[in-house]
């Protein structure tokens, strides 16, 4: 039977969120299908593994996010953790193109967020350039994807490890 909106007995309007707690070393990258996130690390213009090569203090890093979409949406953002031993080469938070796509850049202490209005089907790159500032094993945090209307559209990639000596 029908119940009046001024009916007590019923929800009306409710969400359920759930968390998960585990090692973030564990969690391996995964996607919805439609996104997909990529991460990459560079020296001197060449990729390396994180996990098999040693880094130095001084030493300049480039991160590169591979971002893709399968259709044209609206309103993706995207939000990558770096290690405490990398300090961002650039810490403006603006505008900026990306191979022919414009999204908005916000600098953090331990984050990136990248915001798109508008992005057509197909892959873009994004590079951020770091120095190396601290010795020691770093763990870099996922980079995630994800549309904010429609939030089950999402990727993230898996955790790296960094090893940085003298």
């Amino acid at each position: 039977p029908a119940t009046s909106p001024a009916d007590a007995s019923h929800i009306a309007y409710g969400a359920v969120y759930a968390q998960c707690l585990d090692n973030l070393s564990a969690l391996q990258s995964g996607t919805s299908g439609e996104l997909s996130i990529s991460r990459k690390y560079m020296k001197d213009g060449k990729e390396f593994d994180p996990s098999a090569t040693t880094l130095s203090v001084g030493d300049k890093v480039t991160v590169r996010l591979i971002i893709r979409a399968d259709r044209d949406m609206d309103f993706l953002q995207v939000r990558t953790g770096h290690p405490a031993c990398l300090e961002p080469v650039s810490q403006l938070s603006g505008y900026r193109w990306m191979n022919g796509r414009g999204g908005y850049v916000s600098m953090h202490d331990a984050s990136i967020d990248i915001f798109f209005d508008h992005f057509t089907r197909g892959t873009t790159t994004y590079d951020i350039d770091f120095h190396v500032t601290r010795t020691g094993t770093y763990l870099a945090d996922i980079a995630t994807l994800q549309c904010a209307y429609s939030p089950e559209f999402s990727a993230h990639t898996g955790a790296e490890t960094l090893r940085v000596s003298k």
